[in-house]
């Protein structure tokens, strides 16, 4: 009698158990993009552009954050993409090369790994932003995770970064901020700290939330967000001494925009 109850409860246990964790048993591991998609976004976006690059740089090599869902292996381990069609507006062999499926790969002893793209610089893009859509193929190594497919875009214009700050969404407060976003305010902006990498004025010292904390303690962040304020206003002034004063693409002049809602 305690036998038959004994096999009942393993039946039980068996026919209980899902699809994913009867796959992990088998160590099927699931492989997803490492880019949370933004909100409203269907997919995980992952942007390139040329425009911080030397004039003679025709083609570069984008790499796709990946990461799995399993266990590291002591082994490099390749994957397979395909191109999305319905997400893709760039021609293969123009804008990107045929993908290199040798060069996707999960590195050893790790849950990361990354896509492997080869894209190309062409006229059109100082003035138009293509996309490529690329998906995750499953097969016997690798099942698709929650994020199997990203869109890449690729420009040679000034795209509006992540750390572009504006009302709602600023990480310290609603205010000071840039306002709402123009390439041309963007291009001043840069011009105005002498930055031609696209790196975040706000991540150098002594504007990061850490400089303040290490330094003054918490209770000095206030002062850190009276600085930001003064520098925009500063940049204000140094915008209005330009002559003729920046346009930006809205036809609105750039200093009367700092500051004011999106």
């Amino acid at each position: 009698m305690k036998n038959f109850i004994y096999i009942v409860l393993f039946l039980l246990l068996v026919t209980s158990c899902s699809k994913d964790e009867i796959d992990l048993f088998v160590e099927t591991d699931y492989l997803s993009i490492d880019i949370e998609p933004k909100e409203n976004q269907k997919y995980p976006e992952y942007t390139h552009t040329f425009v911080f690059d030397n004039e003679d740089v025709n083609s570069t090599t984008i790499t796709v954050p990946v990461i799995i869902a399993g266990r590291p292996t002591a082994q490099l381990r390749n994957f397979k993409i395909q191109v999305v069609d319905t997400l893709t507006t760039a021609l293969e062999g123009t804008h990107f090369e045929s993908i290199n499926q040798e060069l996707n790969v999960i590195d050893a002893n790790s849950s990361n790994g990354h896509i492997s793209l080869e894209i190309n610089r062409t006229a059109n893009l100082k003035n138009e932003t293509l996309t490529i859509g690329l998906e995750i193929i499953s097969d016997d190594t690798f099942g698709q995770g929650p994020n199997p497919l990203v869109t890449v875009n690729i420009t040679d214009r000034l795209v509006k970064p992540d750390w572009w700050y504006t009302k709602g969404n600023n990480p310290w407060s609603s205010d000071p901020n840039l306002g709402y976003y123009t390439e041309e305010k963007l291009k001043q902006w840069f011009e105005f700290w002498d930055i031609n990498d696209g790196t975040d004025p706000w991540s150098l010292e002594p504007y990061t939330y850490e400089y303040y904390s290490e330094y003054f303690g918490e209770w000095m962040i206030g002062t850190n967000l009276a600085l930001m304020r003064i520098t925009i206003e500063e940049f204000r002034q140094w915008l209005l001494k330009k002559d003729p004063q920046p346009i930006d693409e809205n036809g609105d002049k750039v200093a009367d925009t700092l500051d004011t809602l999106e």
